[in-house]
């Protein structure tokens, strides 16, 4: 029986070679044998690697299946922080397709969920990139909140991000939306 990490790690390799459907092959096999194993976690992770290549090879409806059922797997085992990965990597999926709308749903239950798992990072790069989604809507007033909350989710920031940080604060209060 073939070892599932070595496939991972050939996986791996094949995709940042550009070989995505002999990383797609790689991944999914792992997939297998690691649910095979019981290992359902890992497995997880196969299919959000599978949604990767998938993404990248413009596979749009598989990529979407594989994400969905990577977040769904990390949902029942109840970890948030993978869970906010595989949530993201569908609303930058929908991003990448144009559809704003769910881009928008899913990101911002992608950064909820990163909240709850503590990565303050990944949850800040989130809520950035939803701010970006509703500017591309023209919705500017909530762009602007969620880039707030994009930096006050941060324990530390640099000077120039504690800047713009205040810079906000005044635009939301002069449009009277903040405190």
């Amino acid at each position: 029986m073939a070892d599932p990490n070595a496939l991972h790690e050939e996986g791996l390799r094949h995709y940042q070679a550009g070989r995505y459907d002999e990383a797609a092959a790689c991944f999914d096999a792992a997939c297998d044998l690691f649910a095979a194993r019981g290992d359902t976690l890992a497995a997880a992770e196969m299919k959000n690697d599978l949604g990767v290549v998938y993404r990248a090879q413009h596979r749009w409806d598989e990529a979407t299946a594989a994400f969905a059922a990577a977040q769904r797997d990390f949902e029942q085992l109840g970890d948030r922080a993978r869970e906010g990965q595989a949530l993201g990597n569908l609303g930058s999926l929908y991003l990448a397709r144009g559809q704003l709308d769910q881009a928008a749903s899913y990101l911002g239950r992608a950064a909820v969920r990163l909240q709850q798992a503590g990565e303050h990072q990944l949850e800040s790069d989130t809520r950035r990139l939803l701010s970006s989604v509703r500017l591309r809507q023209r919705r500017w007033l909530e762009a602007l909140v969620i880039y707030e909350a994009s930096l006050t989710c941060l324990p530390r920031l640099p000077l120039g991000r504690r800047f713009l940080l205040y810079f906000l604060r005044f635009l939301l209060r002069l449009s009277g939306i903040g405190t």
